[in-house]
């Protein structure tokens, strides 16, 4: 499989329908000309995405400067509270050739988000090109930057898998969003036919690569198993 390009990279997707991989070589690099600082703190809401002109800009000097940026917001306050909640969740990660720090002057600090259990991604994750100025969402520009949105809630809260089957269907006839295959997106309405459109000719190749690791489809779940029987219609 290492031979064969293709094959490889479903294989790295896989979606635990190939089999059991219980050993995997990879060939890496090392950085040794640079570092990844993590920065990781609460940012107030106005400051990227408030009313001021440059605000959408703001966003975007942060996008570029960074490897990897993440924003994550929950309209409540924090785990649930009724209040609305003005602050996000803002991480980055950036290039740096400052020397590696003393972790053992972290091992007091408390962690950023103090009680992860009560949080779970839910759903799908649509990218979506911005603008020049990060203000709207665009289409059919080549230059435009490709972000990330994740619809994420508590677990098991009430209305959460209707709310995001709503949005998420939105997003995907809206701006042909396509959703993280590792999330959930079963229950977004008329999902089956909307991959299909989007990914025919991919899911074609994916079955075909599949069936020779898994020919007695042993490993197919309910999840794969419609869209498995539209490719062999």
């Amino acid at each position: 499989m290492a031979d064969n390009a293709e094959a490889f990279n479903i294989a790295c997707l896989n979606l635990g329908l190939l089999g059991i991989i219980y050993t995997a070589t990879i060939k890496v690099q090392p950085m040794s000309d640079y570092r990844l600082r993590a920065i990781d703190y609460y940012e107030p809401l106005e400051t990227f995405f408030g009313d001021e002109p440059d605000a959408g800009l703001k966003l975007k000097e942060l996008m570029m400067t960074n490897d990897s940026t993440e924003l994550i917001y929950w309209p409540t306050a924090r785990f649930m509270k009724h209040e609305r909640n003005e602050h996000f969740w803002l991480k980055q990660w950036r290039r740096t050739t400052d020397p590696v720090e003393d972790s053992d002057k972290c091992k007091d600090q408390l962690p950023t988000v103090r009680a992860p259990e009560f949080v779970e991604s839910l759903t799908a994750v649509p990218p979506s090109k911005v603008d020049s100025n990060f203000r709207n969402v665009v289409e059919g520009d080549e230059e435009a930057v490709l972000c990330v949105i994740k619809v994420m809630g508590s677990k098991l809260v009430p209305g959460f898998l209707g709310f995001s089957g709503e949005v998420l269907g939105a997003w995907m006839n809206k701006y042909n969003a396509k959703r993280h295959w590792a999330k959930q997106w079963e229950h977004i309405s008329g999902v089956i036919p909307m991959l299909w459109g989007q990914y025919k000719d991919r899911l074609d190749v994916f079955n075909q690569i599949r069936r020779t690791q898994d020919p007695f489809d042993m490993f197919v779940n309910d999840t794969w198993r419609p869209l498995n029987e539209v490719c062999e219609e």
